[in-house]
């Protein structure tokens, strides 16, 4: 067999004039949401930012020659890594309309990435590559771009708060121009060309089962387990395992199908973690088996073709189960964020704000087993315990998605524990009660998902999810479900917020911290008074959307028929609420008495108003008084200030 070709490539290479890339047919369709575009991009501005970083390592592209290679140019289809090809794309061209300076005429060219089977995704991306040759990114998004996930995946990039992440665009227009060129000329891709005899479709199947490509995980699994004796490494593994599995609670998915190691592990009700050291839990999960053979016990790198038999075993091995029905869980924090986030938990040095950069996985672990006060060996088995504990406590008492047929493809916030009972045959069978209370729809519960779930839509990134690790130090103080005081945790996660929002605004002095307002206020000042308003307003049943969009309730650029001009400052946050990006655009330059109207004919006006409690305040004081002036600006500034500093004042 001809041996695999991998070539080490930038960003700018890879999309350069003479090669196209085809997504074939046997693929699914590009499916990238915000989390991950947002993780992409922030992991490149932070190796643009740092001066001792010269390259940036993305990731592998698997592809094979395509047949229909010609003499003019050569064409690849994409076996694995479609998701990120196709959002660099997308990124390329946005960068493309803001920075076309730093572009080079052979990184522009016309047909560089197409669907085999998919007419409508490849003229959209042929019209965004058209577009960001000629225009501004402003103009990109239009009805001509009719994917809506490749739509969806340009919006999120172009309301991306660069802010937050290093630097905002609009007050330094360099930041384009740096970036582009980062990404060009200094973030690399390894291509990966895979034999002609192999069999595409089940090379693809199999990469697919496990979801990832050998990784900076799979390295950091090898490395913990070569520490362990053999007789450990197969529980090692089996705890690792089911904790990456997100879909199931753990005292599922380390069970699957025996139901005497659950009650051992996760006692009769299966509501706690009872083990209490690895080495309890080995004993359980042991059954004299040999380790597993494979990547798993290896510290060595594998070829393409060991990796594909690796793979292909464990698609086969992989258990089932029916256990749960049809509920589906699924955390937010993804796997290499739950590694990080246990560390935090385990490092005695680190603060509350202990780096949660998956970039920094391999060395922060490599510090974490450097230890000369235990063996390298006790480290790893404290690791896998605490691991499986932090897993358990992120799974009952930290915020999910929830997914039935009542909630649909999009899911619900979930706050629920698992719990055993028992069904007409007298067989133990899950279960879900609130976390926080004996009761199915108790306040406390209900405000404790509600604040989650505001700190959740606000910190995206998973390096900023440091709301989550002061949850688990609360939690990780429990010895039994007992000690889980739904109170406390709230307490925890209202203070964390507070000393987030004083990092914008003062509320001793009414000010916020930064010169101006409009766009430059945090986003969690609007999320937190949002969550106020809630609780003042005993709404438990109020959900918070994915929102990063501040609209301007009288807007910035009114529509013909607004004779008036503004007495007030449009960017007084007495004139702002903060919504999802397409209700922000659906809003567009109609006036506060259109958007408030009770009566107008677009009942998404009404949708839009219920994502924000500020903004339907805002609606109702425009309907009272007959319209939104700076009389009712400064009445609405000063009502929101004053709950929002009595409550920050709780802290001090």
């Amino acid at each position: 067999m001809t041996e695999s070709k991998a070539v080490r490539l930038t960003v700018g290479e890879l999309f350069q004039q003479g090669e196209r890339y085809t997504i074939p047919i046997y693929q699914r369709n590009y499916a990238w949401g915000r989390e991950q575009i947002e993780q992409l991009m922030t992991d490149v501005i932070d190796a643009a930012q740092d001066p001792s970083v010269n390259q940036y390592f993305l990731g592998n592209l698997i592809v094979a020659h395509s047949a229909s290679s010609s003499e003019n140019f050569e064409e690849y289809e994409v076996i694995d890594g479609q998701q990120r090809l196709t959002t660099l794309f997308i990124l390329t061209r946005y960068l493309l309309a803001e920075a076309p300076e730093v572009f080079t005429p052979q990184s522009v060219g016309t047909e560089q990435l197409h669907y085999q089977s998919r007419p409508r995704a490849t003229q959209s991306l042929l019209y965004l590559n058209n577009r960001a040759t000629a225009g501004t990114s402003s103009a990109l998004v239009s009805n001509d771009l009719n994917e809506n996930n490749i739509a969806s995946a340009l919006r999120v990039i172009q309301s991306f708060n660069w802010k937050e992440n290093g630097g905002s665009t609009s007050e330094n227009p360099l930041r384009y121009r740096e970036v582009a060129d980062f990404l060009l000329n200094s973030v690399h891709v390894v291509r990966v060309t895979v034999p002609q005899q192999t069999d595409l479709n089940r090379y693809f199947e199999i990469m697919n089962t496990r979801g990832v490509q050998l990784n900076a995980v799979d390295i950091v699994k090898a490395r913990l387990m070569s520490f362990l004796p053999d007789e450990e490494r197969n529980s090692f593994a089996k705890i690792w395992d089911a904790c990456a599995d997100s879909d199931y609670y753990i005292q599922m998915s380390l069970t699957r199908g025996n139901t005497d190691a659950r009650s051992k592990l996760f006692g009769p009700t299966w509501g706690w973690l009872e083990a209490s050291d690895f080495n309890e839990v080995h004993r359980i999960l042991d059954k004299g088996t040999q380790p597993k053979q494979g990547f798993a016990t290896r510290s060595d790198e594998l070829t393409l073709e060991a990796a594909l038999a690796f793979y292909d075993s464990r698609s086969h091995a992989q258990e089932e189960t029916t256990e749960e029905g049809s509920v589906r869980f699924d955390s937010f924090v993804t796997f290499q964020g739950l590694l990080l986030q246990t560390l935090a938990l385990l490092s005695e040095h680190d603060s509350l704000e202990a780096s949660l950069d998956d970039k920094q996985l391999i060395t922060r672990f490599e510090k974490y087993v450097d230890s000369n006060s235990v063996s390298p060996a006790e480290r790893v088995r404290a690791f896998g315990y605490a691991l499986l504990r932090t897993k358990f406590l992120l799974d009952n008492y930290i915020l999910k998605r929830e997914y039935t047929a009542h909630t649909g493809d999009e899911g619900d916030w979930s706050l629920l524990r698992l719990k055993s009972r028992k069904d007409s045959k007298n067989n133990l069978q899950p279960t879900y009660k609130s976390s926080y209370s004996t009761l199915e729809e108790d306040p406390l519960n209900a405000r404790i998902r509600m604040l989650q779930s505001a700190l959740r839509i606000t910190y995206t990134a998973p390096r900023t999810m440091h709301w989550v690790t002061a949850a688990l130090e609360y939690l990780f103080q429990a010895t039994q479900s007992d000690d889980v005081d739904g109170q406390e945790l709230l307490d925890v996660l209202e203070g964390y917020a507070r000393r987030r929002v004083e990092k914008a605004y003062d509320p001793n002095k009414r000010q916020f911290l930064e010169e101006g307002e409009g766009f430059g206020i945090e986003r969690i000042v609007f999320t937190y008074l949002d969550y106020l308003l809630v609780c003042q307003d005993q709404k438990t049943d109020f959900k918070f959307m994915f929102r990063n969009s501040i609209e301007h309730f009288a807007p910035q650029k009114p529509s013909a028929d607004q004779s008036t001009p503004y007495d007030f400052n449009v960017d007084d946050f007495g004139n702002l609420a903060l919504l999802t990006v397409s209700a922000n655009s659906h809003f567009t330059n109609q006036t506060p008495t259109v958007k408030s109207s009770a009566r107008t004919t677009d009942t998404d006006f009404q949708r839009i108003r219920e994502q924000s409690p500020k903004l339907e305040r805002m609606a109702a004081l425009t309907n009272s008084d007959g319209g939104w002036t700076r009389k009712q600006v400064q009445e609405h500034r000063n009502e929101m200030l004053d709950l929002l500093s009595s409550d920050l004042l709780k802290n001090t």
